[in-house]
Order: C-alpha cells, then structure tokens, then sequence
C-alpha cells in the first residue's frame, strides 16, 4: 500500500481540476485534500481559463480528451498570469497521441483514466517532492491546524501589498520563515530579502550596519561598505528583534521608515531607496512603549499590518507533520537510514508543551535522526530539553532564587496576554479582573 509522506503536507496549497466526469474529480478532490490543498474544480475548459487568470494554482490536472486545444489555451494565459503549476494531462487510452504531444510541449506529468486513488497518490507525491526539491528546506511550512491555515491565509494575503509588516509570538514561532515566505510570495521576490539580527550589533555600530559608510569616515574604515537599507533596494529588509535596537537609534531609524532616504557614514548626500520593512518581536511592545525603552512613533510605522504566530502548543494538530518533516530531513542531512516515530511517540510530543517551539521541536527529531538505532522511534526514547522557561518556573521554589510575588503575577498576566494576542479586554476576562486593573498591574 502506497503511504503517504506526511512531511510534504502543505507544499500544495490550491489545485484546479477542469474534467466533466465526476468519479474522476471526487478521487482528485480527496487525496488532494488529504495534502492540504484547496481544490477548485471546472467542468469545460473554457471555466478552466477563466479561474486560471484568476487565482495562482499549484497543480493543474486538464482533460486532453475533451478539448484538443485546451493545453494552449492554459499556457497562454498561464504565461499572461505569471503562474505555472505543476501541469497534469488526463485521459483514456484514446488520447494517447494528445497526451504525448502536450508532455512534449511542456506538460509535466499525465494519468490515464480509469485511475485509483493510488495512481494519484504516488503523482502528486512525486509533484510535491519536485516542487520541494526547488525550494530551500527552510521556506516549507506546514499549516494543518485551523489556527495556522488561518495564519497562512493572512500571510499570503499580506504579501501582494507593499506595507510594513509587523511579526509577533515566542521564541522559535518561526517569525523569521514566516518572514521569508511574505517576501516570496510578494512582488519583490525577485530582489533580495536582507536580515538584520537587531540583538547582535553593537550600539556604536548601529549607523554603519544600517546606513553604510564612506571610506575613511572614522577609523578603520578603509572602504566604502553599503548598509542593509542599501542592499535590500527594491526587496524587503527584516528587522529581526527589532526591540533590541538602542533607544539612542531609534529616531534614526523612524527617519528611514517614514522618509525612506538615508545619509551614510561620512557622506553629504541622501540617498533613497524603495525597501519594505518586516520586524518580529518575542517581547510585551506595549510593556516596551510605557517603559519608554521602545519609540511609539517607531512602532506605529513598523506596525502596520500585524501577524501573530501561536506557540507550538496552540498548535498541536501540526507537530506530527513538523515532526515527520524534521526526522526525514535531519535523517537525509545526517546520512542515516529513513526513520518514523511510533504512534506513542506522537502521542506524547502532541501532550508536551514545547516551550522552545518549533526550534525545540527540530532539536529534538536531529537528535534521534543522529542517536535512536531503531528504524521506529519509541516513546521512551522522546527526551525533552530543559528549557529556559521551565528552568525559571522551576527557580521560583528554590531560596537562593527567590522572586517577588509581584513579579511572579506580572510574568503570569504577561502570558495571558500573550495568549490573547495581546488584547487586554479578553485577558481581564479571563483573568477575572477588569481592563484597568489589568493595565496597572503590567505597567507598575
């Protein structure tokens, strides 16, 4: 029996069936679902065409029977969208010579009818690992839980815009990739995506990362270096951990935000770019603001569109598709034999909170891809790391780490809010306390 790699769910996300033969489209429409794919269907090509200007599929099946000229009519206006899909020709033993003329002319895979549901399966497994193996491993994400697909949704639809956009949700949400996948999928993709690691620049060299410098501006600058404003033109420029720039900078900063023109280091003329700005934070940004360590004038030009990312435990439906992808890809990267988890292991990584999310998550399947020697990891082999939250939760009951009480309650508001997406109203509902007694108690 043909079993389905669960680590390619979601490299599909829409798929167009044009076919007038109903058994036909229900055997595409179920395993295609079963990948995690929207499918849209049409029964005559001319329909076809019309929802292939329309929407940007992933993979097309068509019918050469029934039109003879179908093929170039979708090629044409494939080319006039800018999309291609992975381009699937159908029909009986009639339509051989059509079949073979159109693979010839660009068609990428065909099925010939009556087909089962495992000559479907094994085609578009082939096509998602085709389509994976195009795209570096860190752009594949996996949305199989309501809450992500919805996350997902807005993500793509943030994309076609050219606003700011701002990334929120815990250490290891994968704030980073979800940043990525907007640049892909936007009209800039062609132009770089620059990152900035915020926490990792020195206060003195903020201006000269950021801006660029004239040769012989200061000391040691022995050549003129182009800042990251500079190399993002064009494209987009992630502001990862963009809390963790220094107050003093921060007005330089809204200047390029709201001008988009900057000087370098030592020189005399402005210069003007055309970047979108993407920022992600772990942190409380309003906590941020009244403690006055984070501009609002900043923040409100970085914010423009916001994008939260739920912590892997808001998330549990997709840990054993992470997982399954993680323990395949860490098996290959490694040279070990292929290995899956045992249905009790998934039990217990789905019950775990996962306090390092997603990263925590990739630890754990490289581990096991390098150490486990069974084909099929068990239960008992699943060693959870001591993280940083669990470790500080743990030094709340030991004397010579003993934390305030008010602290304590402030951390466990501040986890609420979190979970709320920061909204203060449904937090003091939850909380059982009302809105302003709420917001004293984050900004005493």
């Amino acid at each position: 029996m043909w079993k389905k790699n669960l680590s390619l769910f979601g490299m599909f996300k829409e798929a167009l069936v044009i076919d007038s033969q109903f058994p036909n489209r229900e055997i595409l429409v179920k395993i295609a679902k079963e990948y995690g794919a929207d499918v849209f269907f049409a029964q005559h090509g001319k329909k076809g065409v019309s929802l292939v200007n329309e929407k940007h599929f992933d993979i097309l099946f068509f019918d050469i029977h029934e039109d003879e000229h179908l093929f170039d009519e979708l090629v044409r206006e494939l080319k006039r969208s800018g999309s291609r899909p992975y381009l699937v020709a159908m029909g009986d033993l009639t339509s051989l010579t059509k079949i073979v003329k159109v693979l010839k002319q660009g068609a990428d895979d065909y099925l010939i009818k009556p087909f089962s549901s495992h000559h479907i399966e094994r085609l578009i497994s082939k096509a998602c690992l085709r389509k994976k193996e195009a795209l570096p491993e860190s752009k594949t994400l996996i949305a199989k839980s309501p809450k992500m697909q919805e996350v997902l949704f807005e993500a793509a639809k943030i994309a076609k815009s050219h606003a700011n956009v701002f990334i929120q949700g815990e250490s290891g949400t994968g704030k980073e990739v979800f940043a990525e996948f907007i640049h892909q999928q936007s009209y800039r993709k062609s132009a770089p995506f620059v990152r900035v690691n915020c926490a990792a620049i020195c206060e003195n060299l903020m201006e000269s990362e950021f801006f660029g410098h004239e040769k012989g501006s200061f000391t040691g600058a022995l050549n003129t270096k182009p800042g990251r404003f500079e190399l993002a033109d064009r494209g987009t420029l992630l502001l990862d951990e963009v809390t963790e720039v220094p107050l003093s900078f921060q007005a330089k900063l809204l200047r390029v935000t709201q001008e988009l023109e900057f000087e370098k280091v030592g020189a005399t003329n402005s210069q003007k770019v055309d970047v979108r700005i993407i920022s992600t934070s772990n942190r409380a940004m309003q906590k941020a603001m009244e403690e006055k360590k984070f501009r609002e004038d900043l923040f409100f030009r970085l914010h423009v569109i916001p994008l939260y990312l739920p912590a892997l435990r808001e998330r549990k439906e997709d840990i054993r598709y992470l997982a399954a992808h993680f323990l395949e890809k860490s098996c290959r990267d490694n040279l070990k034999p292929q290995k899956i988890f045992s249905s009790g292991a998934i039990e217990k990584m789905e019950h775990y909170s996962w306090p390092g999310n997603i990263r925590e998550l990739r630890n754990v399947c490289e581990r096991l891809a390098i150490l486990s020697p069974n084909e099929e990891i068990l239960e008992e082999e699943l060693l959870f790391d001591i993280s940083t939250k669990d470790s500080e939760q743990m030094s709340l009951f030991k004397e010579e780490a003993i934390i305030p009480l008010a602290e304590v309650e402030e951390r466990y508001i501040m986890d609420v809010l979190k979970h709320f997406n920061y909204n203060k109203t449904k937090a003091a509902e939850a909380l059982k306390i009302n809105v302003r007694t709420l917001r004293n108690k984050v900004s005493n």
